[in-house]
């Protein structure tokens, strides 16, 4: 047998040690959204109006508990009846676009990830997951069915650190909390859930989604609760950091925290409907509608963790609405209610129309107003407006309220009474845009310097490459911890037997378009993603470069976007259309991404090697922040057609592209060039793998200033450029790397 030589890629870590993993991206606006020119990040997979979006009939119904790894795809509509749990040790794979409806007629009917459990619900900007109402469009209410609920094994502050979710009977099902701030029940992301918050018993409803121990290992991202009929959000302790969140016209609070939450949320939008609000508010031990609500515990105990969570850059469009004197529900009262023994940290924020903007409370033993006044409760660098007369900052005791009041102008908070020009178009609730307006005080005013909260910021040099301190070298953390590469690389791509291609695809994409898991796609010669279109591949495609046909591969053109985002247990495949057993490096091109990002050649442009000039191969330009998609979990094996000598196709090539793009976890196998070549751009990269390929491992030039982290090369001893040995010929190499030729 062959001996196989490892080497373990690795790049200098630059963030400073924290037992936290920085999160919060350091941005020079306050409020959710960048300014225009930049597109508000709702653009595509949020939707302004679910009562009347026409969703496809339920197809299967699903009850009960699900106790093996399941995948759920976009061909089938799904009714949940009933409780539907995903057991230990079980993971629920759900196929970007599909729609799970909750069944309105069962009482609770709610998907809940047990502990120890998984969900990868991962859709894409123009496919996102939708869990919503089983009623017809037109007749859909808040509380039609239960939500969506995590439960993980992250630490919470409930003394025996374990708890029992509310909104559901006790059971074994319903426990939560441990010891692993680190744990990982799966990825959220472009996922929208509507209508939930089924009542349980007066003041235990089921939130949108609700979080209970969630480690820091989830991802959450690009999430959207729609007319939740409890709180859009409710963290009951855990340590995940979560991003891009939407709570649009709910009920009771927006996001609410207690039992010790410590992660970090960075980029949300609120907007409230001013006739939508607590129906108990008026009755004893009802409540009120709130935007933050955050308490240590129920009690304000000062058990351990305590609550700590930093929330940066939220906007809120209360119920007000631009109108101090409307009318609006009776529930509504604050913008942020942070009470109860609370280290709450809320920053950058731009919070606007409550009748009330702050409520800090100093009642009972552990005063969340001590903790202001000692700096571990922080409320810094937000815009308050809109509020009526005298309410922007409240204390729960009126003796302690000139000190809060002077701790809060201390900490460089802005009061306006006019909303106006401020954001650009909030009260249109079909067509907003929720960008900070021309001149706007919410273009500038972001500060991240507390020394709490530096440390939770990702550290980025000028050219915003970022590197994860890590204790160890090389590409792995040590044992108990599992290689990355578990799950979704392949180290026998040779005899792994893929489908038999259904759909052949030539010539140039000129209109977006989904590749789905049920086809496999014969790529015939070179394809073109043409300026201003998104190609989405779902997870578990597979793709296979027609060998008959010269330079068989994959353009992504400066302009247009690739979106293939694949999941541990369902990676995007890329590969050879010859039978097992008879791939060979070279059998097709490759995947080939052009943007528009620097390149140091003369005129900052250029066109990609290995192809016949023309406007579809030319790369580089102004903008280092292009974005050119997302590419996770892929493999690519078998590239590398001879264009000509010294000019072949790589596995995968990046020319020119930029930051906004996203590449992580790609394994590039038997390449018959470079596994990678990065010619200029920006962008950065992370655990890519290397594998048995022929010429250079990572080859960068023509100032290529990106970062890459933990990276794998795997060589083969027979496998090796064939030109070494003549004039002009190639030597094999790890890294090989010029600033031009």
């Amino acid at each position: 047998m062959k001996r196989i030589f490892l080497g373990f890629v690795l790049l200098l870590a630059v963030i400073s040690s924290n037992a936290q993993v920085q999160f919060l991206k350091s941005v020079n606006y306050r409020g959710a959204f960048a300014p225009s020119p930049t597109e508000m990040w709702t653009k595509g997979w949020a939707n302004w109006d679910p009562q009347n979006t026409v969703y496809g009939t339920a197809t299967r119904t699903v009850k009960g508990a699900i106790t093996s790894n399941t995948r759920w795809s976009k061909d089938t509509v799904y009714l949940l009846q009933g409780l539907v749990y995903v057991m230990n040790s079980a993971t629920l794979t759900i196929d970007a676009g599909t729609v799970i409806r909750g069944d309105n007629t069962v009482a609770n009917s709610s998907l809940v990830i047990n502990k120890g459990a998984k969900v990868y619900a991962v859709g894409t900007e123009i496919s996102p997951i939708v869990f919503t109402s089983n009623k017809a469009a037109g007749s859909r209410a808040a509380g039609d069915w239960g939500g969506l609920i995590l439960l993980g094994k992250a630490p919470i502050n409930v003394a025996g650190g374990s708890n029992n979710i509310e909104g559901i009977t006790a059971s074994d099902s319903t426990a939560y909390g441990g010891t692993d701030p680190n744990d990982n029940s799966g990825t959220l992301k472009y996922v929208r859930v509507e209508y939930g918050g089924y009542v349980f018993q007066p003041n235990k409803e089921i939130n949108g989604v609700t979080f209970g121990g969630i480690g820091r290992g989830t991802t959450v991202d690009y999430v959207q609760v729609s007319y939740s009929n409890d709180d859009s959000y409710e963290w009951f302790g855990g340590t995940v950091n979560t991003s891009h969140l939407i709570a649009y016209r709910g009920v009771d609070d927006e996001f609410d925290t207690d039992y010790g939450y410590s992660g970090t949320s960075q980029f949300l939008l609120s907007v409230r409907d001013p006739q939508i609000g607590d129906e108990t508010w008026n009755i004893s031990g009802g409540s009120t509608s709130e935007g933050f609500e955050s308490d240590n515990d129920p009690t304000g105990s000062a058990n351990s963790p305590i609550t700590s969570a930093i929330f940066s850059n939220v906007t809120f469009i209360g119920p007000l609405r631009g109108n101090v004197n409307a009318t609006i529900h009776g529930a509504f009262r604050r913008n942020a209610r942070i009470r109860r023994n609370n280290q709450l940290k809320v920053i950058n924020c731009v919070m606007m129309d409550y009748p009330t903007g702050l409520f800090i409370d100093n009642n009972g033993s552990f005063k969340t107003s001590d903790n202001a006044l000692a700096g571990t409760m922080i409320f810094a660098n937000n815009i308050l407006a809109g509020n009526k007369a005298g309410k922007v900052i409240e204390a729960g005791n009126t003796s302690v309220f000139p000190t809060i009041y002077s701790w809060f102008a201390a900490s460089n908070n802005d009061s306006v009474v006019s909303t106006t020009g401020i954001l650009t178009r909030p009260y249109d609730f079909t067509n907003p845009d929720y960008r900070p307006a021309t001149g706007s005080i919410a273009l500038s005013g972001a500060d991240f310097s507390n020394s709490l909260i530096a440390p939770y910021v990702i550290k980025e040099a000028t050219n915003k490459n970022v590197i994860k301190k890590v204790d160890y070298r090389g590409a792995f953390a040590p044992a108990p911890t599992a290689m990355w590469t578990t799950g979704w690389a392949n180290w026998d791509p040779n005899n792994t037997v893929y489908p038999s291609t259904t759909v052949t695809v030539r010539g140039a994409i000129t209109s977006n378009t989904t590749w789905t898991k049920n086809n496999t796609y014969l790529i015939q010669g070179l394809v073109y993603v043409m300026n201003g279109v998104t190609l989405t591949i779902e997870a578990g495609t597979v793709i296979r470069g027609d060998n008959s046909v010269a330079n068989s591969s994959l353009v992504i053109t400066k302009g247009a976007k690739l979106n293939a985002i694949g999941t541990v247990n369902a990676p995007i495949v890329f590969t050879s259309n010859k039978a097992a057993g008879s791939r060979a490096a070279g059998d097709w091109g490759g995947l080939i991404i052009l943007g528009k990002a620097k390149i140091n050649v003369a005129g900052g442009s250029n066109n990609i090697e290995g192809i016949t000039v023309s406007d579809s191969t030319s790369y580089g330009g102004s903008d280092d922040d292009d974005n050119s998609g997302t590419i996770k979990y892929v493999r690519v094996e078998f590239g590398g057609y001879v264009f000509q000598p010294n000019k072949e196709i790589n596995g995968v090539t990046f020319g020119g592209v930029g930051r906004g793009t996203t590449v992580d976890y790609v394994q590039v196998s038997y390449s018959n060039d470079d596994s990678y070549e990065w010619f200029g751009g920006t962008v950065n990269t992370s655990h890519l793998i290397a594998y048995r390929g022929v010429d250079d491992e990572f080859d960068t030039d023509y100032g290529y200033s990106g970062s890459c982290q933990f990276l794998l090369s795997v060589r083969d001893p027979q496998i090796g450029d064939e030109t070494w040995n003549i004039s002009g010929g190639s030597t094999s190499e790890g890294f090989e790397s010029d600033n031009d030729p």
